[in-house]
């Protein structure tokens, strides 16, 4: 296995990275991302990206707080608000 090296923190708000991206927020876009990491690897803060059904189910049930996405993907997973 590959050891990465800790990238630096993002300190970006989901809605803040959409405005720059020119993207969409689904849901929360007030949530700071820190940080930046494959789905089964991810923390909370952490941005991960999905780009195929299959990333996309992995980043839905990882710890990610945001998937960016490059396309239409049907989420499977219940809502969870943070307590």
């Amino acid at each position: 296995m590959t050891d990465y090296p800790s990238p630096s923190p993002l300190n970006f708000t989901a809605a803040g990275l959409a405005d720059r991206l020119k993207g969409e927020i689904e849901d929360d876009g007030s949530v700071l991302l820190t940080g930046f990491s494959v789905a089964d690897r991810a923390r909370a803060g952490d941005l991960t990206i999905a780009e195929k059904d299959a990333y996309f189910a992995a980043a839905e049930t990882s710890v990610a707080s945001a998937i960016l996405v490059s396309g239409p993907f049907t989420s499977t997973a219940p809502r969870v608000s943070p307590s």
